[in-house]
C-alpha cells in the first residue's frame, strides 16, 4: 500500500479530474471564493452533484455507504463501495 500511495502522489501533477464530473462543479468551487457567499448552500449543491448518479440503485448504495461510514461499519461500507465501483467506475464520490 505504501508503494501505491507513493505512486499516486508522484503523479499528482499530471492527474486530472474525471471527465464525467459535472462542469458545474468548477463554477460552484469558484463561487466559494466570493466574499459573502452562502457557503452552506454552495456546499449542499456540491454534495448533490457528487452524490448524484442517474441510476437510483447506485445513488442509494452510495447513500447507504455514507450512513455505514458514519456509524463506523467500515467493513460493510468497504464491501458495498467495492461492489459499487465495479458496477459504476465513473462514480467519483464512490472513489472518495
Amino acid at each position: 500500500m505504501y508503494v501505491d500511495t507513493l505512486r499516486l502522489v508522484s503523479t499528482l501533477g499530471v492527474r486530472r479530474p474525471a471527465v464525467v464530473l459535472p462542469s458545474r462543479l468548477d463554477q460552484l468551487f469558484q463561487n466559494l471564493t466570493t466574499p459573502g457567499c452562502n457557503a452552506e448552500e454552495i456546499e449542499e449543491q456540491i454534495w448533490q452533484l457528487w452524490m448524484h448518479h442517474p441510476h437510483r440503485r447506485a445513488a442509494a448504495a452510495l447513500e447507504r455507504t455514507a450512513t455505514e461510514i458514519a456509524t463506523q461499519l467500515y467493513d460493510i461500507a468497504e464491501t458495498r463501495l467495492n461492489n459499487l465501483l465495479r458496477a459504476c467506475p465513473d462514480l467519483a464520490e464512490a472513489w472518495n
